[in-house]
């Protein structure tokens, strides 16, 4: 079939279009990584890890500008933005320049964090987090106080959400280290119902209440990730002590599915196998459905940028049976998350006036129903009043919150009468 000249002008410009986007994108990337190649550790394995990773972000980004708008296209930019935010993540210190051997106080890394654009600086403020913990139990002051009373302390309110997430992290992993170790203080392989007690108190000893919720989550992402064979048996241990505990560890082995390294690659299948994950590897419906809000939760963080690839994510995981309630406090309570730890609407914004491809039948209902219409409540009704309550916390778990805000009204009402 011939095409006309219009037709041939038009797909001629649209790929010198691409071309000239692909050379300005690889040199912004060149410009913008070339200072880190200049110093020694950038030839430690830890930078030469991290030159992969920037390798692999530029050659997705450079494909997707060439494939399909659906598809291949979203996957490759999903896989992108997973490589950005494990980077700034895994590399804060790096990517915040910081010196070699450096201890900067709290207030100045969250205000370096700050210089970045949105996207970025919500990610390596849980960087921080993490790291800033870290360092915390390098020098023996990770016992108390950590992130408590930052009000006091020049460190913006947007920041403690991922601060939170963050130190759960650190928190987390150093707990479930020692499981099957000998006690320093007897000869004793700690327990782990004796560690997850002491990960719950430590958790609060060094968190905002509002946000320690946060810093339980992260319990699930480091168990699934690293401890996989402990997931049936944390559950039973946290069962027991109660406070929703099991509810924030099954939202973080969610959140860990999204992010498992097995589940990087750009394939256009793992939309229905994340989902899947979610169903089968709880024991139990509240934890199937924690999971599920934990993965979709951190798929709409991560692509919030894109609208595209959530649309996409939805048109792959449509012959998958879930629950669409479950679903819909992912999106919800991620939209809670961005309010709080950027100030920003922008995004969220355009993520409900996104018009879905009519060509795949149900997905424009399946849009509204999973995706605009609870973005949009969390936008309208469900943010300003848990500011207002100080519980930005309970998100990181799946739950109505309609009944919650309900509840926290009530007793508001009572409180003061």
């Amino acid at each position: 079939m011939e095409l006309s000249a219009c037709e041939a002008g038009q797909r001629l410009t649209s790929m010198l279009k691409s071309v000239f986007q692909a050379g300005e994108c690889l040199q912004r990337g060149i410009c913008d990584f070339a200072p880190t190649l200049l110093t020694p550790s950038a030839y430690t394995s830890r930078g030469l890890m991290r030159t992969t990773l920037y390798v692999a972000r530029q050659s997705a980004e450079l494909l997707a500008l060439f494939a399909p708008s659906n598809g291949a296209g979203c996957a490759l930019r999903e896989f992108q933005s997973k490589l950005q935010v494990f980077d700034l993540f895994e590399n804060v210190d790096i990517v915040l320049r910081l010196p070699a051997g450096a201890t900067p106080s709290l207030e100045e890394l969250v205000r370096l964090a700050n210089r970045l654009d949105r996207f970025s600086a919500v990610w390596a403020t849980e960087g921080i987090g993490h790291y800033y913990a870290e360092n915390a139990w390098e020098t023996g002051a990770a016992s108390r106080g950590l992130l408590t009373r930052i009000n006091e302390r020049v460190v913006p309110r947007k920041s403690l959400v991922a601060l939170h997430a963050g130190m759960g992290l650190s928190l987390a992993n150093r707990f479930l280290a020692r499981v099957g170790r000998a006690c320093r203080k007897c000869s004793e392989p700690c327990d782990l119902r004796n560690l997850l007690r002491q990960f719950v108190k430590r958790c609060g000893d060094n968190a905002d209440e509002a946000y320690v919720a946060a810093s339980y989550e992260g319990l699930g992402l480091v168990a699934r990730n690293l401890y996989p064979h402990l997931l049936a048996e944390i559950d039973r241990e946290l069962s027991q002590i109660g406070d929703n505990l099991t509810d924030y560890f099954w939202h973080g082995v969610g959140r860990a599915i999204y992010f498992a390294p097995t589940n990087y690659m750009p394939l256009l299948g793992f939309a229905s196998r994340g989902v899947e994950l979610t169903q089968q590897e709880p024991p139990h419906e509240l934890g199937r459905r924690n999971a599920l809000a934990g993965t979709i939760w951190a798929m709409v963080l991560v692509n919030l940028r894109e609208p595209k690839v959530i649309e996409n994510f939805l048109i792959y995981c449509a012959d998958v049976k879930f629950d669409a309630d479950a679903f819909a406090n992912g999106v919800s309570s991620a939209a809670v998350i961005w309010c709080d730890a950027t100030e920003s609407t922008a995004e969220l914004e355009a993520l409900c006036m996104h018009q879905p491809d009519p060509s795949y039948s149900g997905v424009a209902e399946r849009w509204c129903t999973l995706v605009r219409d609870p973005c949009r409540r969390a936008l309208d009704q469900y943010y300003a009043a848990l500011r207002r309550h100080n519980c930005i916390g309970e998100v990181f778990r799946y739950q109505s919150l309609p009944r919650l805000l309900e509840s926290l009204d009530l007793n508001n009402a009572e409180g003061v009468g």
